[in-house]
């Protein structure tokens, strides 16, 4: 007992010191682009293209290490290459010098979740992931808390330099993240595999079930990315509080806690697309209540809502893309399934949610979302029952 303390601990430990840095730029991306003076339609371009490199870099780096192992220096490299780029970013002088950058902050930084995650998963479970991951919750929590009020004192163009303070705690956290064997020999799947990319992730695409999930969850997703890069140029537009900002962000990280610990439970009853499907849900009510403007209270009560939300996709997305897969092709899937959803998805919700914010306005933008999540919901719900229809008949074929 001792010893699994120890080591949820020390995963606990790198997941929160992970976090801080995340939370530093994410929430803070859109108003970090508009000081530097760029409008909304070319914020959600910039935007875009931290997703676009994403997509194409997320697999390769999960197959990476599968093939060559060394997860414990690939992860330092990811970590500290984005605080590079953004340092470079305070020099930058004309919009088209923002796409380097981002892609250089995106190509590395994307790749170290889903890497972590499927390590995680792989050592611990499924079923006590989330007790690992919420300590990266409560990271986000206070980081977004107290970054919210450095960038109000401070302005937010100092954003690098905390960004590049909180990577040194993370890179300080992942030396002590437990690996179950030495780092020159530890792979995500079966150890001195000569799989190429390309058939691993051929492999995962042949699943039908792995297919459909993808592109469910997708439109899922786009909503989600929406609310994401655009949530506080919305807040902004409707006149209230910045102080209260970062407030609202952190309320809705330590929503998350209670879930996370207790998500894993549902494993053994409920199956993982039912779970997602009710997170989904909760993420549309939360868009279509935006869609009204409502006054600052109600924004807060939304927020508290992102702990089911979040949690549970979150948390059986996950878990669908690792029933999907097996030993030799585990991070692949875990970077597969976050190139579409963290990558592709995030794509298009930036490039739509730059346009409808600038020529329909921030109630119009939450429709939008809407209408994405509530299609997602939809498919997936059809695709439970007739996962359950074919369940049925399996049963009875084999009587």
């Amino acid at each position: 007992m001792k010893t699994h303390f120890s080591v949820l601990g020390r995963m606990g430990l790198f997941y929160f010191l992970f976090f801080l840095p995340v939370s530093a730029f994410g929430p803070y991306a859109s108003l970090y682009l508009i000081a530097h003076g760029l409008s909304s339609v070319q914020i959600g371009l910039i935007l875009a293209v931290l997703p676009t490199v994403g997509l194409v870099t997320q697999p390769l780096w999960g197959t990476l290490v599968d093939r060559v192992g060394s997860v414990r220096w690939w992860i330092t490299l990811c970590l500290v290459v984005p605080s590079i780029a953004l340092l470079f970013s305070r020099h930058v002088r004309h919009v088209v010098m923002w796409v380097p950058i981002m892609a250089l902050y995106a190509g590395t930084q994307a790749a170290v979740g889903p890497i972590v995650d499927s390590v995680t998963v792989r050592q611990i479970g499924i079923r006590k992931f989330g007790r690992a991951r919420l300590f990266g919750s409560i990271g986000w929590s206070v980081s977004v808390l107290l970054t919210g009020l450095i960038y109000e004192r401070a302005g937010i163009k100092v954003l690098p330099i905390v960004y590049m303070m909180a990577v040194l705690l993370a890179v300080t956290g992942w030396m002590f993240y437990p690996l179950k064997t030495s780092d020159t020999e530890l792979r995500m799947g079966t150890i001195h595999t000569k799989t190429h990319f390309l058939f691993e992730i051929g492999r995962l695409l042949k699943n039908k079930l792995f297919r459909l999930v993808l592109a469910f969850t997708f439109l899922v997703s786009v909503s989600v990315s929406i609310n994401n890069n655009f949530y506080a140029l919305y807040y902004h537009s409707l006149g209230r509080p910045m102080a209260w900002l970062g407030v609202v962000y952190s309320l809705g990280a330590l929503c998350e806690l209670p879930f996370l610990f207790s998500v894993g439970r549902l494993f053994t009853k409920w199956n993982p697309i039912l779970i997602y499907i009710i997170g989904a849900s909760v993420f549309l009510f939360r868009w279509v209540l935006m869609s009204f403007e409502p006054p600052t209270s109600v924004l807060l009560l939304l927020q508290m809502l992102h702990g089911v939300s979040f949690s549970f996709t979150y948390a059986a997305g996950v878990a669908l893309a690792n029933q999907a897969s097996d030993e030799r092709n585990r991070a692949s899937a875990q970077t597969l399934y976050s190139a579409v959803n963290v990558g592709l998805a995030v794509v298009v919700g930036s490039v739509v949610g730059g346009e409808v914010f600038n020529r329909l306005g921030p109630a119009v933008l939450y429709r939008v979302s809407s209408l994405f999540a509530g299609s997602g919901i939809v498919l997936m719900i059809w695709l439970y029952y007739r996962m359950q229809i074919e369940s049925h008949k399996t049963s009875v074929d084999s009587l």
